[in-house]
């Protein structure tokens, strides 16, 4: 199968079936960044969303939009899909990932925060710390971004940013718990069962409240198999609850519904605060 990108360049290797939604559009920008690099004989850098996919920073909700930075404003609007945008940049803001030119992955994080959603920067932002960006190389180009449009937003945004959550659910799981009120959670809390020591995604370790996110996909990529791997899940659960943990799970569609969310996790810790007042 042969699928177009642009300029004439076609992708002989899409995403297979089996892929998931995310992972399939991730692959297919990140070929199409490819082919505009190639078709291109100016001197640009990727940056924003399109230099997080190429330094391979986790996404959601993006629109396959391809943005650039050059120099001068040169052949602006002859592709639409293609955003081009005109700065000077630092010699450490720019780098080379698999011979794609793009600014680095701190000044990448910062653009997003300043021009994405919170959801799409947080995502972003979480992902870069887990890959290694130190959080004072993040904090270094908030403070150079310091004047730019949005900068408050990324303010607001990027101190919220943990190499801890684990997958972009986890994130997302985080940031409508942060948004909606609650006590601030902890993550990847350890607890000791009789299985062994086991890791919740966050929840609070004082009230024994335990929050799970679901992506479903951990259910099918195990070699186990998914009846094993849905076994092994509900071992770990039952182990937690014999410890008095009441364990909230949270599925993709939840994080679209905050405030329904929000409610079953202040239920949740209402019900353990009345069980720990009359045990």
């Amino acid at each position: 199968m042969v699928t177009p990108l642009y300029r004439g360049w076609a992708w002989l290797h899409p995403p297979t079936p089996t892929d998931s939604p995310a992972r399939a559009a991730h692959a297919r920008t990140t070929a199409r960044i490819a082919a505009v690099h190639a078709g291109l004989r100016t001197e640009h850098w990727f940056c924003g969303e399109s230099a997080a996919l190429i330094h391979g920073c986790d996404t959601v909700d993006l629109d396959g939009s391809i943005h650039l930075i050059q120099r001068h404003n040169q052949q602006r609007g002859a592709h639409p899909e293609v955003k081009r945008h005109t700065a000077a940049l630092r010699a450490d803001e720019m780098t080379v990932v698999d011979g794609i030119p793009v600014t680095s992955l701190a000044r990448s994080v910062v653009d997003c925060a300043r021009t994405l959603s919170e959801r799409q920067a947080l995502v972003i932002a979480d992902s870069a710390l887990r890959r290694g960006l130190s959080v004072d190389d993040l904090e270094s180009a908030l403070l150079r971004a310091r004047g730019s449009r949005g900068i408050c937003k990324a303010c607001s945004i990027l101190p919220l940013a943990d190499a801890r959550a684990e997958s972009p659910g986890e994130s997302l799981l985080r940031l409508v718990v942060v948004r909606g009120g609650l006590p601030a959670p902890e993550l990847q809390i350890a607890v000791d069962t009789h299985l062994g020591r086991r890791y919740v995604d966050l929840g609070w370790s004082d009230l024994k409240v335990a929050v799970e996110f679901d992506g479903r996909i951990k259910y099918t990529t195990d070699g186990g198999g998914a009846d094993q791997a849905f076994y092994d899940e509900k071992r770990r659960q039952d182990a937690l609850e014999e410890l008095g943990w009441l364990v909230v799970r949270v599925m993709w569609e939840d994080l679209y519904n905050p405030a329904a969310l929000v409610a079953r996790l202040w239920d949740a810790l209402r019900r353990q605060q009345r069980r720990r007042t009359f045990t």
